[in-house]
This record gives structure tokens, sequence and C-alpha cells, in this order.
């Protein structure tokens, strides 16, 4: 039988979220030399299938709904939630893992960052799988599924935009 009282991994996933998020937000836009900001380096390493500048302002609205997923579930009543208890600790990975990612790429550790964003593919389909069908609707859908749905979507187009690299004509020529 699930246990509806909220338990001590329960509240440290809680607390967890609420720090852990906004600090991995704060490193991932902090300030950084010229020379090492994720644009910077984007644009010394464009693949052929390159996005265009302003559509990193996603990541401006990914983070505002991280931040009220970690708002949401901080909620008392959202404490012993099976969703919560499912995908809170991979929420923090993501958020982790997002920060890792910055970190390799502005040091131009193009292999170590490009594995990383594989391993943020497995920890939003993991994310993914643990929402199931309980965000399907409401405010669960609001603050849970769509923070991550956008996030994994756009995890997925800049894993794949970042292989295309190595076909272009001129790594070829």
């Amino acid at each position: 039988m699930e246990n509806r009282s909220p338990t001590g991994a329960d509240r440290a996933r809680q607390w967890l979220n609420l720090i852990v998020v906004p600090l991995a937000i704060g490193f991932v836009m902090g300030e950084r030399p010229s020379e090492n900001q994720v644009s910077t380096v984007a644009r010394e390493n464009e693949p052929l299938l390159a996005a265009a500048g302003f559509t990193f302002a996603v990541w401006g609205l990914i983070f505002a709904l991280w931040l009220a997923y970690a708002t949401y579930q901080f909620f008392p009543s959202q404490a012993a939630r099976p969703l919560h208890r499912r995908i809170g600790f991979w929420v923090v990975a993501n958020a982790v893992g997002a920060a890792f990612w910055v970190q390799c790429f502005t040091n131009r550790y193009l292999g170590l960052a490009w594995l990383t964003m594989l391993g943020l593919v497995a920890v939003l389909a993991m994310i993914d799988r643990g929402l199931g069908d309980d965000a399907r609707r409401g405010r669960d859908y609001l603050f849970a599924r769509l923070p991550f749905a956008i996030n994994f979507g756009w995890v997925c187009v800049a894993a794949i935009r970042s292989v295309s690299g190595p076909f272009t004509m001129k790594a070829i020529a």
C-alpha cells in the first residue's frame, strides 16, 4: 500500500528541488567571459543545421517552468504524491545535468558535452515515463508535464542538431 504521509525522503526531495533547480538555473544563466558564453562556443562550432540565435530564448520559458514545478511540488499537499516520488529526484538530476552541460560546453569539452546531452535525454525520458497518465490535465499538466515535455523536446532536437556538424560540407572538404 502506498504511503500517503510524507516521509523523510519526500521532504528531502522537496527541498532538493526547491534549492537545486534555482541554483542550476543561476549557474546556467550566470555571467561568463565573452569567449566562454554558450552563444560564442555555439557559433565557433556551428553545424550545418544551425539554430537561429533567438531560438535559445526557449530556455527562459523552460527555466520559468522548472521554477514553477519546484514551487508546486513543495506545497505540503504535494509532498507524498506518487507523481513527485517518481520524478522528483530525476528533476534534480536534470537540473544538475544542464548545469554540467554548460560547464562542459563553455569550456569546449564538446565530446563530454554531447555525452552529457545524451544523459539528459535519458533523464528526461525517465521523467516522462514517471509522469505516466497522472499529469494529463489540470495543475499536474501545467506544472509537471509541460516543463519537462518542452525540455525533453528541445534537448532531443539539440542532440540531433549537434551531431550534424561532422557531416557538413566544410568538415568533408
